[in-house]
């Protein structure tokens, strides 16, 4: 990661004639954007060109506080707002039903795609045509939606091993062993997730592991760089930003080579009668080329955008719960009980993780406090669109990128009593009082205009039930064989870290582990 960044650096010369071409385009593009949203209130500076970048200044030293002021401003009427984010004007969505009425529209009225690929920055960062031709993404939610069940037994036992491995024992096992928390998991569910994708032996290689945390810290860095610069200066900045993507998307062409080759081979060779054939996404997207004739060399992109997506959220997640749990002996043991119970009775399956409500609320409270992102729900419009579920109609011209405040909505007190305490059965107490349908609004990967940690509608994430049931399954076994605690017993978890929009877990806390007798 270093390196990357270094190699963005040293071509400063390059990169100051991008900043000012940056800022010459901006000028011309504001002129018209600002008056296409004219009638949307302006949060963190003035509405007018050049001084407007007062506003993007503002934005960037402190995102989360010019959300939080538009929100609370704005939220009632007329329910959005806009921030002069560096490359564009951010409209942001912040009432329940326009959020709602947001995401009812078609695809040909708005898109995800389009503004995720803009606002993550892969449509320059990435290689080939993956933003414009995704095709991976049905076999993506289909593996990692409807097929869990097939792999459970496969992701349990990653699980296991790579804790294991990457917890290292003390000759005396009451001895505490502290090891650095997110560097730890970040390595832990990379593991578990390649897997799945890609399986084994691969998938257990420690070069091809550490490439792709390489992988995923690098299109981080390029997001940064990228969302700097305007549109039409994104894929010069992209050269620049994105070569740690580029060099870690080469590595992985020559590992992966090889193996595609082979299963290639098998498939010309057993064709249906192939009886070991590998039960991953890797597999599912050679027949998926395959069938549509496409040229095998898409697949090795595919894939590991493919780990990235399910890496990045879920390894973060992780360890903001595991610093509310190492803070807390209490909540521990709570959660030991309710697994230990569910084991008892179902043993190491699907249906144990299902009925750990108390761990379900945990994370989905975790979520709701922390959370990865100040934003979610994001969508371009792709012709004018009119809004008008908040009272007045708010027009919405083309080209408009749209997002709703995460961290607003989850601090809101009208949509959660106490919303700054993290309460961890906030949401299992709701579900013990709710009746089946009721009760499942308050589950983990449930979705809602108040609660968007994993975006709302038809393309809320569809990986976050996979990621539901890693998470459960990961903090089922730490509370089985560990106890946990932070350094000198202190009971305040380490502090988040704050970069632009995105909400890190602190970054070099260590968390102190003891392995529990007897071992479930």
């Amino acid at each position: 990661m270093q390196s990357s960044v270094g190699e963005v650096f040293a071509s400063a010369p390059t990169l100051a004639k991008l900043l000012a071409g940056a800022a010459f385009v901006l000028f011309l593009n504001s002129l018209w954007n600002i008056w296409k949203l004219r009638h949307i209130p302006t949060v963190g500076g003035p509405a007018i060109p050049i001084l407007c970048y007062i506003g993007t200044f503002r934005y960037l030293q402190d995102p989360q506080k010019i959300l939080q002021v538009g929100y609370e401003k704005y939220k009632a009427k007329p329910g959005m707002f806009k921030i002069a984010a560096p490359d564009r004007w951010l409209v942001v969505v912040g009432h329940p039903n326009l959020i709602d009425e947001l995401q009812k529209h078609s695809d040909e009225q708005v898109s995800f795609m389009d503004a995720a690929t803009e606002f993550v920055g892969t449509r320059y960062a990435l290689p080939g045509t993956i933003a414009d031709d995704p095709w991976h993404i049905p076999p993506l939610k289909q593996h990692l939606t409807h097929a869990i069940g097939s792999f459970f037994g496969d992701m349990l036992e990653e699980l296991r091993v790579s804790i294991e491995e990457r917890i290292p024992s003390n000759e005396k096992d009451d001895e505490w062993v502290a090891i650095p928390a997110l560097d730890t998991f970040f390595w832990v569910f990379t593991r578990v997730i390649d897997r799945i994708i890609v399986g084994l032996p691969i998938g257990r290689d420690p070069e091809f592991i550490k490439l792709m945390v390489e992988f995923t810290m690098s299109i981080g860095i390029a997001r940064f760089f990228i969302g700097l610069v305007p549109p039409m200066l994104k894929p010069a900045m992209a050269k620049l930003a994105a070569r740690g993507v580029h060099k870690a998307t080469a590595e992985a062409e020559k590992m992966l080579a090889p193996v595609i080759a082979d299963r290639v081979r098998h498939l010309d060779e057993f064709g249906e009668k192939w009886a070991d054939k590998p039960n991953d996404l890797l597999q599912i997207n050679i027949e998926e080329a395959r069938a549509q004739g496409r040229p095998l060399d898409e697949i090795v992109i595919r894939t590991i955008v493919s780990i990235f997506v399910g890496v990045s959220t879920s390894a973060a997640s992780f360890v903001h719960v595991l610093y509310h749990l190492a803070a807390d002996p209490e909540l521990q043991a709570a959660l030991r009980t309710e697994v230990e119970g569910a084991i008892a009775r179902d043993g190491w399956t699907k249906a144990a993780l299902v009925g750990m409500h108390r761990v379900d609320s945990v994370l989905r409270e975790s979520q709701r406090v922390n959370g990865i992102n100040s934003v979610s729900v994001m969508r371009t419009a792709l012709q004018d669109i009119t809004l008008t579920s908040a009272g007045a109609p708010v027009c919405l011209p083309a080209g408009t990128l749209c997002v709703a405040p995460e961290r607003a909505l989850h601090a809101d007190k009208e949509h959660y009593p106490d919303p700054d305490a993290f309460v961890p059965f906030r949401f299992a107490e709701l579900r013990a009082t709710a009746d089946a349908r009721g009760g499942a609004q308050h589950q983990f990967v449930s979705t809602s205009t108040r609660y968007v940690p994993f975006g709302h509608g038809k393309h809320a994430c569809p990986s976050r039930f996979f990621a539901g049931n890693e998470m459960k399954a990961a903090v089922a076994h730490l509370v089985s064989n560990y106890d946990v605690r932070l350094p000198d017993g202190a009971s305040t978890r380490p502090p988040n870290e704050l970069f632009g929009l995105a909400i890190v877990p602190n970054r070099s806390a260590k968390v102190m582990f003891r392995r529990r007798q007897p071992v479930v």
